[in-house]
């Protein structure tokens, strides 16, 4: 299944989900940039990314991530373990 299928999404162009990462504030940004929560909490805690964040296990913003991509938990899990 496509994203727009799994969310019932309007049809979605490449541009409309590719970014230089979550703390950028210049370049590639995709349109749910603009209103993502996670991004936002980065960006106030003034943190490189969530694997630096002191509630990342308890994170709600996160968990809720996790249900979307999975396969991300592991990414970050390891960035912590390397921190």
């Amino acid at each position: 299944l496509s994203w727009e299928e799994m969310y019932h999404l309007p049809p979605l162009e490449v541009t409309d989900v590719t970014c230089d990462g979550c703390l950028s504030t210049t370049g590639r940004l995709s349109k749910h940039c603009y209103e993502c929560d996670i991004r936002l909490c980065g960006i106030e805690r003034g943190l490189p990314n969530c694997a630096f964040c002191d509630d990342f296990d308890a994170c709600e913003k996160l968990t809720r991530f996790w249900g979307f991509a999975p396969q991300l938990k592991p990414v970050l899990e390891e960035i912590r373990r390397a921190r």
